[in-house]
């Protein structure tokens, strides 16, 4: 058994990894088979596929969702298999011999299998046995009249009071004692149930070691020989039987659990309001004029500023576990892969901030980032771009942090800044300014711009936010475009960001990111390359990352570590440069008092939903959410019926990029 524990681990490592190649795929269009190029992203569970000369396009042709997907291998020839999706469509494809298929088979049911998997592993867990406890006959008819007896097949969400010491229900008719009589019987085969969904559950993660043992000893036999060869039709048909047969046992479980749960918690209503916010039109009346540059021209009044009280803000890092319940109904009611910027999401799973606060608050560790303009040479000045890079996530959030953001408003501004002192001169102190706006609401962008004039660096962004929800967790895609320019050398850093992946809905939420950030200085001909890796589901360290630091094609620095714990820069010459993040200072943004803010400032505009949840008031924080979103439809309106478009009184757009107006120079 341990021995297909540690298989099942290699096997998991292996099947993480994307995977590209060129299939047949049976249209209608045409009755036949078609070249298209497929991408498998394990992450996501998503199957994209792209005519051939659209791969380097952004939008796919296509996607399957592979959560609760059947692959199935044709018995018809060597070549061929068809994927049953979750949602009723059936894709025919076709690999150019059976090894391929075979490939292309294990990776795509592997990908299936383990969001399937997690429908019924990341909901609340069965409850433990010594919790059951069925209620006789006999219990009920000597409880005393004013005795609720509650359900505790699963301990922690709420009763289901089914007896009533109401005087009106002492007269009911038969009608009713029948419905009392039903609500008993449920209770007795509650205990049955549940031991029963327990014991199918231990039978199952038993038989998928065996099965995963099974796989691996086919396809280590060799491909010639007198023996068996893991190419033989009786051995595929083998292991392609037994895998879809465990699939389809674990969706049959799945599906059990959740009428269980179903039958205990009645649904609850799931809202779903495109958020049409726009601003009145006071905004735009002087947003307009042209863009100039000037040597510092924010407008933040360093002596109106107050110090950051931030600690409020960390308090509420996790979804109380009381409220798990109302999580799972609204889970129930979500389609795989709905974007949740159109979902109105319970008021206590938001965080008292804005996005465009969020974005702020990774730049915590601003002398990291001035410090880049101190380095002499562009080898180190690179290396001080990726130290600040990687740093400026933890700073931004911490990994248990499992709360939403409010979705900005269009035209919404934030505007903060942060105050250091040389170490050589402590009378002599560098201001890094940040400001930011929404720009766009459909899609959803945000633009900032951050600066410091006495060290010439300047950074302009913008950053499309898109989340999706994936079975038991969340993938937040941030697509856009981050220019960091040294003034001083004339070089511009270009990078973007990683996804970001909520993990652990339903028990205890924590976030980690993912993916590849290429960080480019066409200048000097430096670059770098950070991969984000994900935690494999059943083993492996979270928040990993590793990379790379070149020249041309000469590496520099390799780079390893976690990006919320200790980074790690190794030169060609084995000298390590290590940075513990949890040691860095954290510097208190300055803010204006609410006083001192314009009106669609974030914590102005926002001021009476963060209080309420501050407070706990969950029921306010919805009605002055709603208030404030229904103010803004309203406005909406008025921009559709005038066929006008909102101007950023900020910010530019220019091609596809939103430029800051007042750069420094």
């Amino acid at each position: 058994m341990k021995k297909a524990q540690e298989l099942d681990e290699q096997e998991q490592n292996k099947m993480s990894r994307p995977l590209e190649g060129q299939l047949y795929k049976y249209t209608n269009v045409v009755k036949g088979w078609q070249y298209r190029w497929f991408i498998l992203i394990p992450e996501t569970g998503i199957l994209e596929y792209y005519v051939l000369d659209e791969v380097k396009k952004k939008r796919p042709r296509g996607a399957i969702f592979l959560a609760g997907a059947v692959v199935s291998p044709s018995d018809e020839d060597g070549q061929s298999f068809a994927i049953s999706a979750a949602c009723g469509e059936l894709y025919k494809l076709k690999a150019n011999d059976p090894k391929e298929r075979q490939f292309w088979v294990n990776r795509i049911r592997a990908v299936a299998e383990h969001h399937t998997k997690n429908i019924a592993e990341k909901n609340p867990p069965l409850p433990p046995r010594e919790h059951r406890t069925p209620l006789s006959a006999i219990d009920l008819r000597t409880s005393a009249p004013a005795t609720e007896v509650q359900s505790t097949w699963y301990a922690g969400f709420h009763s289901n009071s089914i007896m009533d010491s109401h005087p009106t229900r002492r007269k009911s008719s038969r009608k009713s004692k029948t419905a009392t009589s039903s609500q008993h019987s449920a209770l007795q085969t509650s205990g049955s149930v549940t031991e029963a969904l327990n014991n199918v559950r231990d039978m199952l993660r038993q038989t998928e070691s065996l099965v995963t043992f099974l796989t691996k000893e086919i396809e280590d036999l060799p491909h010639v020989g007198n023996g068996p060869k893991c190419c033989d039709t009786n051995l595929l048909l083998l292991k392609a039987t037994s895998s879809a047969t465990l699939l389809t046992l674990q969706q049959c479980y799945s599906v059990l659990q959740h009428q269980q749960v179903a039958i205990n918690f009645p649904k609850a209503s799931v809202e779903y309001k495109p958020e049409i916010l726009k601003l009145n039109r006071s905004l735009s009346e002087h947003s307009t004029g042209s863009h100039r540059s000037r040597e510092s021209s924010i407008n933040i009044d360093p002596s109106g500023e107050v110090s950051d009280n931030e600690e409020a803000e960390e308090k509420a890092a996790s979804i109380e576990g009381e409220r798990h319940s109302v999580i799972m109904n609204l889970m129930s009611q979500l389609k795989l892969g709905i974007d949740l910027t159109n979902v109105t999401l319970p008021s206590f799973m938001l965080e008292p901030r804005s996005l465009l606060e969020m974005f702020a608050d990774s730049f915590r560790h601003p002398d990291l980032l001035v410090r880049i303009c101190d380095c002499s040479t562009p080898e180190s000045r690179m290396l001080a771009v990726v130290q600040w890079f990687l740093t400026s996530f933890h700073a931004g959030r911490e990994p248990s942090s499992s709360k939403k953001p409010f979705n900005p408003i269009i035209g919404e501004m934030f505007r903060c800044s942060w105050n250091m002192y040389d170490d050589k001169d402590k009378e002599n102190m560098y201001k890094v300014t940040y400001v930011s706006e929404q720009v766009s609401h459909h899609p959803p962008i945000s633009a900032f711009y951050v600066e410091c004039p006495k060290k010439k660096i300047a950074l302009n962004a913008h950053i499309c936010v898109k989340s999706n929800y994936l079975t038991s967790y969340v993938a937040v895609n941030f697509t856009g475009e981050v220019s960091l320019h040294l003034l001083t050398f004339g070089e511009t850093y270009v990078f973007s960001l990683p996804c970001a992946y909520l993990r652990c809905i339903l028990t205890v939420p924590w976030i980690e990111l993912g993916g590849r950030v290429p960080i480019t200085c066409a200048a000097t001909g430096y670059n770098a390359s950070v991969t984000f890796q994900t935690k494999p589901q059943q083993s492996g360290i979270p928040h990993k990352v590793s990379g790379e630091i070149k020249y041309s094609e000469d590496i520099l620095y390799r780079i390893s570590g976690e990006w919320n714990n200790v980074l790690h820069f190794t030169s060609v010459d084995n000298e390590t440069k290590s940075i513990n993040v949890q040691e860095l200072k954290r510097f208190h943004k300055h803010v204006r008092p609410l006083d001192q803010q314009d009106v669609f400032e974030s914590r102005k505009l926002w001021q009476d939903v963060i209080k309420a949840i501050l407070e706990e008031n969950y029921d306010k924080a919805t009605t002055e959410k709603q208030k404030l979103e229904e103010e803004q439809r309203k406005e909406e309106k008025k921009y559709l019926e005038s066929n006008s478009e909102y101007v950023g009184k900020l910010f530019f757009k220019e091609n596809d990029l939103w430029k800051y107006k007042y750069p420094l120079t």
